[in-house]
């Protein structure tokens, strides 16, 4: 017997997988169906994958890569570039979303590289993947 394992995409999944283990998913699937009362673990399963996702790689979408590079031309960033207000709150709503952080505007040069080099980080990779 082959047993295919998938990546959990959060919690429900991984709980999904303790009860098939223990045996709990069958003795509930048997009182389900014996009492004719759905259990309703697919949608729990998902409901919780939806509140505790677990991190996957962080991924930009196309229109993140094209207002990095095209717009905001975040190549052209050094160290001592300065970063104007309205970019950083672009690159800080990207990097946000993207990586689920919560960082906030800062007037601290190191801090704002930061940002830079870690969406630069993401754009050389989305350029790799999309090119592959």
């Amino acid at each position: 017997m082959t047993t295919k394992t998938t990546e959990s995409k959060g919690l429900g999944d991984t709980i999904e997988k303790i009860t098939t283990a223990t045996g709990i998913k069958k003795v509930v699937d048997t009182i389900s169906k014996a009492t004719g009362k759905a259990c309703n673990c697919g949608a729990r399963k998902e409901a919780l994958n939806k509140m505790f996702p677990y991190n996957k790689k962080a991924k930009l979408t196309r229109d993140d890569f094209l207002l990095l590079k095209d717009d905001l031309k975040i190549d052209n960033y050094t160290p001592s570039s300065r970063l104007s207000k309205a970019n950083q709150r672009t690159m800080l709503e990207i990097h946000n979303r993207v990586l689920k952080t919560k960082k906030q505007p800062t007037s601290c040069a190191p801090c704002a590289w930061s940002l830079v080099s870690k969406l630069k980080e993401l754009t050389k990779e989305y350029e790799t993947l999309s090119s592959s």
